[in-house]
C-alpha cells in the first residue's frame, strides 16, 4: 500500500519551504511561481520514510484565488500536513483548507507549526492553542502539532517520524485497492520520441504497463505504453503514487486537464451524477454550484434529496466520473465551500427528488435492494448504470444471485422471488381475463 501525502494551509505559511527542507526538491516548477515567490499550481516531490518507503507528496497553493488548484491536489490525499505559521497562527485559508480536508477521505493529519524560529515561547504557545481550538470537535482532534523551522532544522526529524507513524496507522483506502484503477489527469504534454504523456495520482487499484484504458469524457480507448514515478520507469503503479503515463493511440490535442484515465468499464462520460454528501452550508434546491471532481471544475446545479444526505448534480458540460470518486461543491459566486462527498451513481437519470441508497451494503445486497419486489423487475443495463459498473463486471455477482435463487433472471431483467410470484400472478390473471372475453 502506497500513501499520498499532501500539504495544506494559508498562503506564505511555509508549505513549499517545508517540502524542500524534507526532500531537497523545490515543488515550485513554474517561472511565475519563482518570480512571485508563491505557489500557484500543484507541485510534487517524494520522500523516503524509514519503515514505510518512498512516498509521493503533493504541494498545494495557499492563496484564496487558487482554491480550485488546492482541491485538485487534496482530492487524492491520504495523510495531510497542515502548515500553520508559529508567528501568525490560524488564518482564513487555514480554516478553509482544514474544512476541505475534513470533508474528504483524508485519514490522518499532522500540523506543522512552521517558522518556529520567528516565534518565542509565548507566541508558540498561543499558536498551538489556536490550532488545538481549530481541531477540537473534529475527527482530527488530538493530531500531532510539531514546531518546525527550515532555517534551524528544528522539528524536521519529528515531522518525518510523525509521517511514518501516520502512514503506518492510516488504512489508506484498503477497501478500494481491489477495484479497477483510475487517474484524474492534472497535466498533459508531449515528450520527444515518446509522444503523449499525462500525469496524475493513482486513486484506486493498480495500473500496469501495456494495459488498455479509457479516456473520459469522450469514451476514447488508448493503450499504456510507459509508466514513470519520480523519473523512474516502472512496470506498475498502485494507489497513492504519482504517475507519469505515456499513452499510445491519442494526440495531445485530444487530452486536457480534468479528464480521467481509467481501466475499461470504470469511468463514464456523464452530465448527471448522483452523490452522497456532507454539507457545511446546505444549499438551496437547484442552486448553481462549482463541482471539483478529480482535476476538473465543472459548473452545474445541485438538487437535494428529502433526507439531505444525497443530491443530484446536473452539469452544464460532460465530465468523466467513477463510483466512489471524492468531490467538493462550492457556491458559484462567491466560491465558498458548501460541502464534500463522493459519487454514488456516475450516470444518473434526471428525477424530481433523489432517492438515497445505502452504499455501506455489499454489492449483491445493493443489487437485491435495487431490484426490490416489483413485478416489472429491473434490466441488467439499468442496474449496471446505477452501480457505475458494466454488465460484464457484474456477471459473476448476478450468477451467484441466480444460483442462490436470491434473484431470477428473465430476458435480461432481474426479479426477486416475490416479484416473480407477483409477475406470474399478474400474467395468469391477464390470461384468464383474455380467455373469459374470448370464450364467454
Amino acid at each position: 500500500m502506497s500513501f499520498l501525502i499532501g500539504t495544506a494551509g494559508h498562503v506564505d505559511h511555509g508549505k513549499t519551504s517545508l517540502i524542500r527542507a524534507l526532500t531537497g526538491i523545490d515543488a515550485d516548477r513554474l517561472p511565475e511561481e519563482k518570480r512571485r515567490g508563491m505557489t500557484i499550481d500543484l507541485g510534487f516531490a517524494h520522500l523516503e520514510i524509514p519503515g514505510v518507503g518512498d512516498v509521493s507528496i503533493v504541494d498545494v497553493p495557499g492563496h484564496e484565488r487558487f482554491v480550485h488548484n488546492m482541491l485538485v491536489g487534496a482530492l487524492g490525499v491520504d495523510v495531510a500536513i497542515l502548515c500553520v505559521a508559529a508567528d501568525a497562527g490560524v488564518m482564513p485559508q487555514t480554516r478553509e483548507h482544514f474544512a476541505i480536508l475534513d470533508l474528504l477521505p483524508v485519514s490522518r493529519l499532522i500540523v506543522a507549526l512552521t517558522r518556529a524560529d520567528l516565534a518565542d515561547a509565548d507566541t508558540r504557545y498561543l499558536a498551538t492553542e489556536d490550532v488545538s481550538d481549530l481541531l477540537k470537535g473534529t475527527r482530527f482532534a488530538g493530531s500531532p502539532i510539531v514546531p518546525v523551522s527550515v532555517v534551524s532544522g528544528e522539528g524536521l526529524p519529528e515531522i518525518v517520524a510523525a509521517l511514518g507513524a501516520a502512514t503506518s496507522e492510516s488504512p489508506g483506502q484498503t477497501d478500494e485497492t481491489h477495484r479497477a484503477w483510475y487517474i484524474p489527469i492534472d497535466r498533459a504534454f508531449t515528450v520527444k520520441g515518446h509522444g503523449t504523456v499525462i500525469t496524475g495520482s493513482v486513486m484506486r487499484g493498480v495500473v500496469r504497463n501495456g494495459d488498455e484504458a479509457i479516456l473520459q469524457p469522450g469514451n476514447r480507448t488508448v493503450r499504456i505504453r510507459g509508466l514513470h514515478v519520480h523519473d523512474h520507469s516502472v512496470d506498475s503503479l498502485e494507489q497513492g503514487r504519482r504517475a507519469g503515463v505515456n499513452l499510445a493511440g491519442v494526440s495531445l490535442e485530444e487530452i486536457h486537464r480534468g479528464m480521467i484515465l481509467a481501466a475499461p468499464g470504470t469511468a463514464f462520460e456523464t452530465g448527471v451524477i448522483d452523490i452522497e454528501i456532507r454539507w457545511l452550508v446546505p444549499p438551496k434546491h437547484g442552486m448553481r454550484v462549482r463541482v471539483s471532481l478529480g482535476a476538473e471544475e465543472a459548473i452545474g446545479r445541485v438538487f437535494l434529496d428529502k433526507e439531505g444526505g444525497g443530491a443530484q448534480l446536473r452539469l452544464e458540460g460532460a465530465v468523466g466520473a467513477t463510483v466512489g470518486q471524492p468531490l467538493v461543491l462550492r457556491r458559484y459566486s462567491p466560491p465558498e465551500v458548501l460541502g464534500g462527498g463522493r459519487v454514488i451513481v456516475p450516470q444518473g437519470v434526471v428525477q424530481r427528488r433523489v432517492a438515497p441508497m445505502d452504499t455501506g451494503m455489499a454489492l449483491p445486497d445493493q443489487i437485491v435492494a435495487l431490484v426490490g419486489d416489483s413485478p416489472q423487475g429491473l434490466p441488467t443495463e439499468e442496474i449496471a448504470r446505477i452501480l457505475g459498473r458494466t454488465p460484464q463486471q457484474l456477471g459473476d455477482v448476478f450468477e451467484k444471485l441466480r444460483e442462490d435463487r436470491t434473484l431470477h433472471g428473465l430476458a435480461g431483467r432481474w426479479l426477486s422471488p416475490a416479484g416473480l410470484e407477483a409477475a406470474s400472478a399478474a400474467l395468469l390473471k391477464a390470461l384468464q381475463e383474455e380467455h373469459d372475453k374470448t370464450f364467454n
